[in-house]
This record gives structure tokens, sequence and C-alpha cells, in this order.
């Protein structure tokens, strides 16, 4: 694995983890705050609460989270790891066109931006065996 490759698994691994830790200070404070469906159950987000019948008790627990500040530090988090995120895939794919062939490297930065192919492109780049590259790159 080299420098590109490495950077973004930490990158993607960590924005993983503040997504988890969101979902679970948002499940903590459903269970602190008593929040319940109509039917009784304990919803695992208050996006279940987003049915038409209970639209005004997901308005009100949202805006409750909202000012939150736990919530609002967790998002934060979050924020800045999508952004280093985001910043490690493009990374990533540059190395990747970077030594594909001149022909479909044109065709792949062209398309980069769509979802498949981007997502292709990371899979494949970072999957890569670097020691198998020949190029006079450092990455």
């Amino acid at each position: 694995m080299n420098k590109v490759q490495k950077t973004y698994a930490i990158a993607k691994s960590h924005y993983e983890a503040c997504e988890e830790s969101l979902k679970e200070y948002e499940r903590a404070w459903i269970v602190k705050n008593g929040v319940k469906r109509l039917d009784g159950s304990v919803p695992n987000s208050l996006w279940q609460l987003c049915l038409d019948e209970e639209e005004s008790m997901f308005l009100d627990y949202s805006e409750r989270l909202d000012n939150d500040e736990g919530f609002w530090k967790l998002m934060q988090d979050k924020r800045t790891a999508y952004q280093l995120l985001h910043d490690a895939e493009e990374a990533l794919i540059d190395y990747g066109l970077s030594i594909a062939p001149a022909g479909i490297r044109e065709i792949l930065d062209r398309n980069r931006c769509q979802a498949k192919t981007r997502e292709k492109l990371l899979d494949l780049t970072f999957r890569l065996d670097p020691r198998t590259v020949k190029t006079s790159r450092k990455h």
C-alpha cells in the first residue's frame, strides 16, 4: 500500500467512525429523552418519525436535537472527516488516472464525477498493488 492508498484508508475509516459516533449519540439521545413512535416503539433514528401522522413529533424532536451541543460537535467532526475523505478520494483518483493508459485516462477523467465511475476508480485504485506499477512518480 502506498502513501495515497494509506491516506485514503485512514480518512475513510475516520469518516465511518464519525458517522457511527453520531448514530450512537442520536440513539442515546432518543432513549434519554423518551422519544417513542405513536405505536410505542423506540425509533433508532429521528428519521423514523417521518410518517405523516408523526411529522409534528419529528419536527419537535429534531429542533431539540439541533440545539444539543454534543450533537453539533459530532456533526462538525463528521463534516471535517468528510472533507478529509473527499480530499483523499481525489488524490486516490488522481493517482489511479496517472497510471492509466492515456486513451482511457481522458475518458475516465471526464467522467470522474459520475457516481459509478468514481466508485469503480476508487475501488480499483485502492486495491491496486503499487509494487506492480512501473512509474517514476513517488506516491
